[in-house]
Parts: C-alpha cells; structure tokens; sequence
C-alpha cells in the first residue's frame, strides 16, 4: 500500500476496522495497476487512482470522455476521535453527473454495487449496507475474509471496473 494511504488508515481508522479498509485498498490498487498496464490503448485507457480529503479517501477514474476525474468510491474510515462518519463507502450521483459520466453507466454501477453489499441512500447515491446497521464490524463483516467476502470485494471491483472501461 502507498505510504500516504497506509498513514490516512492509521490515522483516521480504527484497528479493528483497518483491515478491511486496506482490502478494499489493494485490490482497487490493483485494479488501477491492471488498468495502467494495458499499453494498446494507453491514451483511451482510464486511470483510477486516490485522492486524500479530510475525512475521506476519494477513488477516481480520468478518462478523455469526461468533463473531469470522477469520484467513484468515498471509504470513510472513523476511529474514537473521527466518528462524525461510520466507517464505510460510499457512491454520489452528483459527483459522477457532474463529471459527464453517461447516466447509463451510472445505473450499470450502482447495479452493481448492489452486489457488494451496497444499498441506496436517498437520491444521494449508495452506500456499503453497514452505514445504517451501526454494527461495530461495519465494512469487516462484508470484505474481511473468504466466501461471501471474497464475493463481495470482486463484486467492488467488478463495479469499478466496468464503469471505468465502458466511458
């Protein structure tokens, strides 16, 4: 993991629930990489990479078709100091209009996240299904792990995937 992402979990994260931040991380990580590597297309290829804010880990895709870089994903870690935002991860409708992603692939996203244990949020967008739940193990009980877990975090990245290559 970046030394920059490593220190904004450390921080801003709780122990308990780092590792499953951190999951979530590197196969997005690798996802980009795989992304990245791809040299027959480099110029139409997008690139997804993180963006630190405040409270937030940002990932975003730049393509040539859009307006701008699109938030894709929120990871909102908390801990006993940061809990204004429960741990977990989350998707805006605004944020990706507002970067010219086609509203097509926006509903093929978020259908998608569905399968990653993601549910709606009003008109604002979807979020991990924990965020309501106030369970201790929020984002732990649905990317931590085999089985389901696993299912879970290749349903994520599947998600980003196909938004991110069909702009």
């Amino acid at each position: 993991m970046q030394p920059e992402l490593q220190a904004f979990l450390d921080e801003r994260c709780s122990a308990a629930e780092r590792p499953a931040f951190a999951a979530v991380i590197d196969v997005l990580q690798q996802l980009a990489e795989e992304l990245a590597g791809d040299t027959n297309a480099a110029s139409e290829m997008p690139t997804l990479a993180f963006r630190l804010e405040a409270k937030a880990l940002i990932l975003e895709v730049n393509h040539p078709n859009l307006k701008k870089a699109a938030p894709l994903l929120y990871l909102w870690p908390s801990n006993a100091e940061q809990k204004s935002l429960p741990d977990s991860i989350s998707m805006s409708f605004a944020a990706l209009r507002d970067s010219g992603v086609p509203d097509e692939a926006v509903q093929q996203f978020v259908s998608r996240l569905a399968a990653a244990e993601f549910v709606k949020e009003g008109i604002k967008g979807w979020r991990t299904t924990t965020f309501q739940a106030q369970r201790p193990d929020r984002l732990s009980c649905i990317f931590v792990g085999e089985g389901g877990h696993a299912k879970n975090r290749s349903s994520l990245v599947g998600a980003v995937r196909e938004l991110a290559t069909t702009l």
